[in-house]
């Protein structure tokens, strides 16, 4: 009998196609390193002036929530991005 095994489902989607498909084993990489990995994969479709305008604190002048990291708590999921943007959740196999 084998064992069901826990992966985090990493996808980015160009509107409704998918662009990139990936799958890690579960707990091998922290919440805060999930985080940064979608920033990481959602600014290299970002002109180099909206990095840094998704960089500023949350109140300043320019500010853009274009890395900004939304959560559903309902079924562990990440989203990072606009579009293209990459979502990361867990699936069993």
């Amino acid at each position: 009998m084998s064992k069901v095994k826990k992966y985090l489902k990493i996808t980015g989607y160009e509107s409704l196609s998918i662009i990139y498909e990936r799958e890690i084993l579960a707990g091998t990489i922290g919440d805060k390193k999930l985080e940064e990995l979608l920033r990481c994969l959602a600014s290299k479709y970002l002109e180099e002036d909206e990095v840094v305008e998704s960089l500023l604190k949350k109140n300043s002048r320019g500010k853009r929530d274009l890395l900004d990291i939304r959560k559903n708590n309902k079924k562990f999921m990440l989203e990072c991005g606009e579009n293209p943007y990459f979502v990361a959740e867990i699936v069993t196999k």
